[in-house]
């Protein structure tokens, strides 16, 4: 964790940005290495700095996490994606306010179009306030 020991300051807002990832069969303690690592952030930094999440509910629940497409207002169908309202930008930025860290599981259900999506909306959520 030499990259988390970069930053002791809880109030940071400004976490350099690190990008993992973690491979393996099914049994292999992928999930078990989320709680884990999930856990040790939110001791280290604030409970509400680490979100976990998945592109379906089941698999959300599995790592008690939530549901990409509502945690972040991504639509069912690509043609359907917009951009928020200012009202409806509200309640999304208010839930990740303080997300500095978020732990995306079973990627390989993703498209490239909901990772294009995904980003477009934590943009949209950090810059439009």
């Amino acid at each position: 964790m030499g990259h988390l020991a970069l930053q002791d300051d809880k109030t940071t807002t400004d976490l350099p940005q690190l990008l993992l990832h973690f491979d393996g069969k099914a049994g292999t303690g992928k999930s078990f290495l989320i709680q884990i690592l999930s856990a040790y952030l939110q001791q280290k930094y604030d409970n509400k700095v680490v979100q976990r999440a998945a592109p379906n509910g089941v698999a959300a629940h599995e790592i008690r996490g939530k549901n990409l497409r509502s945690l972040f207002r991504l639509p069912i169908k690509a043609s359907l994606f917009k951009d928020l309202s200012t009202g409806n930008l509200q309640s999304p930025q208010a839930r990740t306010r303080k997300l500095r860290v978020l732990i995306v599981d079973e990627k390989s259900m993703m498209s490239l179009t909901i990772l294009h999506f995904l980003s477009q909306r934590l943009w949209e959520m950090k810059y439009n306030c």
